[in-house]
């Protein structure tokens, strides 16, 4: 067996094995061996079928255990002899393997990179203290009210926050922008439709929830809105539509009084255990987003401090997740594929980088957990699929009896729990300071 390896990038590597015929036939002699060993055949004793049978019999057989075997004992020799760290098989070209023939393999690879680590250990983090006041409880238990607000026809001019039955039609010069994006009902033409009067974080066109403000039931107003030089639209760049809105209804915003009838309501014994609840909640809330922003700072310094190659089918492999979840997301919302892929292509730069800073961030926390000596353990393993089951609804049972006939699956959540545990090694040997 010949071994030898062409460098195609700084991260892949072709390895090409060739094998002599005669070292071919000894695979499939010694193969054939092992057929007659365990063949079953009416008539022969174990151990006894003739060879001519055998290989008569099972030819097909034959053949393709033979390519698995050569296959397989060439990565493994390949490997070892070109002393690579192989982080994926890109490809392989198995070549013609038959009997009594020379046999040449070639395996496109990606390598780990080769690098030294910086210093990850004291890597200096700012970190907001977990301070909750009287006021972010008592903002909470506002948006509680606002969840149990009722909303009551009202004679009056709409005020920030009632809600305001209406109608509206939009034109760009004398054209229908329901006709211009026709997928965006909620930009052309609208019959009825309930919108928040004065709430800038409302969907739709700002211009017309801004106008709600003061129009009472009966009335009608036309309005002007410029569209965004950026906007998602191409169409509508710049645009200056013209609004003609008519008003149907005011429904005014009443909150609920924080008294017994309500507590009662939600099961609550007394304001003053809402008010702890809560606080405890905004409490968890709030150490949650600290250690969120702790272990991406020390991510972003880790990432910054080395630089080397990707393997560029890590990379490919991705950003082709990210494009999928894209996909998924778009499809849920209903939005065309063609719309959906001008998105996809729009956001092709960031996607790119995105897959570059995962991959790299992945390979440093291999590479510090090999350094520390890192190890799974089954305690590991449960949280994370604790946390999915919650995530999912599904009974973690049911995932524990799913994962088992799913390899691919279980090294994703041991790597998944490895570089979560690496990452809090990193942020429990981190210099934290805190700061109002």
């Amino acid at each position: 067996m010949k071994v030898d390896t062409k460098e195609q990038s700084s991260t892949r590597v072709l390895i090409e094995v060739s094998y002599e015929a005669d070292e071919v036939n000894k695979k499939r002699q010694a193969l054939i061996k092992d057929f007659v060993k365990h063949a079953k055949i009416p008539g022969f004793r174990p151990g006894k079928v003739p060879v001519q049978m055998i290989q008569s019999r099972y030819a097909s057989q034959l053949d393709d255990e033979l390519k698995r075997t050569i296959i397989s004992d060439a990565y493994k020799q390949g490997v070892e002899k070109a002393d690579l760290e192989i982080y994926s098989v890109v490809d392989i070209d198995e070549g013609e393997i038959a009997e009594k023939a020379p046999a040449n393999l070639a395996f496109t690879v990606d390598i780990y990179p080769n690098f030294e680590l910086d210093q990850y250990k004291d890597l200096p983090v700012q970190s907001e203290k977990a301070i909750i006041t009287d006021e972010d409880v008592e903002k909470a238990i506002e948006t509680l009210l606002n969840q149990h607000a009722e909303f009551k026809k009202a004679e009056k001019t709409a005020e920030v926050g009632d809600y305001v039955k209406c109608s509206y039609e939009g034109k760009v010069g004398r054209k229908l922008i329901a006709d211009i994006a026709p997928d965006k009902s909620i930009l052309g033409t609208q019959k009825n439709t309930w919108e928040e009067a004065g709430n800038a974080d409302a969907p739709g066109v700002a211009s017309i929830i801004e106008a709600l403000v003061g129009m009472g039931e009966g009335d009608s107003k036309k309005v002007e809105h410029t569209f965004p030089a950026d906007y998602e639209i191409k169409e509508l760049q710049k645009k200056k539509a013209t609004y003609q809105i008519e008003v149907h209804e005011v429904r005014e915003k009443i909150l609920p009084e924080l008294n017994e009838e309500f507590l009662k309501k939600i099961n609550i014994e007394s304001v003053d255990k809402l008010r702890e609840q809560y606080r405890e909640s905004l409490e968890n809330q709030k150490k949650q987003q600290i250690f969120s922003e702790q272990r991406r700072s020390v991510a972003d310094q880790l990432r910054a401090s080395v630089n080397f190659d990707l393997p560029e089918s890590a990379v490919k492999r991705e950003s082709d997740a990210i494009m999928q979840d894209f996909a998924q997301q778009y499809t849920s919302q209903g939005i065309p594929e063609a719309t959906m892929q001008e998105e996809i292509t729009k956001n092709m730069e960031q996607i790119q980088k995105t897959a570059e800073e995962r991959v790299k961030l992945d390979i440093l926390l291999g590479k510090v957990a090999e350094e520390e000596k890192l190890q799974v353990t089954q305690e590991d393993i449960s949280q994370i699929i604790m946390q999915e089951s919650m995530r999912s609804g599904i009974p973690p049972e049911k995932l524990v009896e799913d994962l088992k006939n799913d390899q691919d699956r279980i090294n994703s959540i041991r790597q998944s729990a490895l570089f979560n545990k690496t990452l809090q090694f990193l942020v429990d040997n981190a210099n934290i300071t805190e700061v109002d």
